[in-house]
Formats: C-alpha cells, structure tokens, sequence
C-alpha cells in the first residue's frame, strides 16, 4: 500500500544522468486519492533553479509519462516509467536498494494490476539495488510465471555485477531475459 503524504519527501531516479544529476527530491506538496491510486504534486527539494530547467527538459524531451512514484516499507521504492516504443506498450519499473519478500511482494502486485495494459514489463537498473535474497528471487520468479500465464514478455535490464552473481550461481540467468538496457529490450519486440 502506498504511504505517502503531503509534506512527506522521496527521491525520484533519471534513467541517464542529466548533467551531474543521478536523481532529485521531491516533496509532496498536495496528495489526493482518486479512486484506488493517489495522485501527488510535489516540489523539487534543493535544487537550484537552473537544475530544475534541465528535470523538466529532460522530463518532456524524452516525453515520459512519470505515472507514479511508490515508497514502500521505508526502504524500498520503486520508479515507473510508461513507454510507447515500436507500437508496443513497456511498463519499466526501476526498484531501489533491497528486493526482498515484502519489496517482491510489492512489485508482483503492481505488476498483476497492470498487465492487462501493457506488452510488456520491464525491472531495470539493478544497479540501485543492493540486496537480493531467496524470497525476492522466488518473487521475480512468480512475475515472470504471471506474465508468460497472459502470453506478455518481462524482461530484467541493467543488472549491477553483484546481483547477475546471484542469477548466475543460481542458474536463473537462463530462465530470465537478461539484457544491458530497457532499449535493448524493446528492440526485441519491436
């Protein structure tokens, strides 16, 4: 479940550096719930205003719907990103710092809420994350059975050295699609 509020801060990760900046913080400013999702609007955090114009740039040059930002159990948050690439429709979710049950848990719901909407679902830059453990590998094991049960593709991009470690010993390297960029990934259904 979702935990934010108004006056409450979180940080939001860019896929490509803009300049100097790997990521912002925002405060929410006002948060409504309408229906079952919460909409959020916020304020940069610390930001000079010349930084703030490069965000924004950035944010419409690469025309990205940002749908929503999730903070969950205080150390996990994942970014999603929504991307019409070839005709085709990409959920990319960009989890940060641990994926384990709970956090797993988390994604495979988003997941299951979303899938009838989209090709396909991609879990990127796990170079952001810092721990993975047995229950967050069962996890990433159930999505990827959700979404081959609905005929739709989930691939894994940008997977840090540490964690493709784990996918290797383990033997899931050859059950997940592994590639080195979201890009790549569309490319192949494209």
């Amino acid at each position: 479940m979702l935990r934010l509020k108004n006056g409450d801060k979180f940080e939001v990760f860019f896929l490509d550096n803009i300049g100097k900046l790997e990521q912002a913080k925002l405060e929410a400013k006002r948060v409504v719930k309408v229906e079952e999702n919460l909409e959020v609007g916020s304020e940069f955090c610390d930001l000079s205003q010349a930084d703030r114009d490069k965000v924004i740039k950035y944010v419409f040059k690469r025309q990205v719907e940002m749908k929503k930002v999730v903070r969950l159990g205080g150390d996990m948050a994942f970014n999603i990103e929504n991307v019409e690439f070839g005709g085709k429709s990409f959920e990319t979710l960009y989890p940060i710092n641990e994926l384990d049950s709970y956090n797993g848990e988390e994604l495979k719901k988003h997941v299951g809420e979303i899938i009838a909407d989209v090709d396909a679902v991609i879990i990127s830059f796990f170079s952001k994350v810092s721990y993975l453990n047995s229950s967050g590998l069962r996890e990433l094991i159930q999505i990827l059975k959700l979404m081959k049960e609905n005929d739709k593709n989930f691939f894994l991009t940008d997977v840090n050295k540490e964690i493709m470690k784990i996918f290797t010993s383990t033997n899931l390297n050859r059950l997940f699609s592994i590639y080195n960029t979201p890009e790549e990934a569309m490319r192949l259904l494209t």
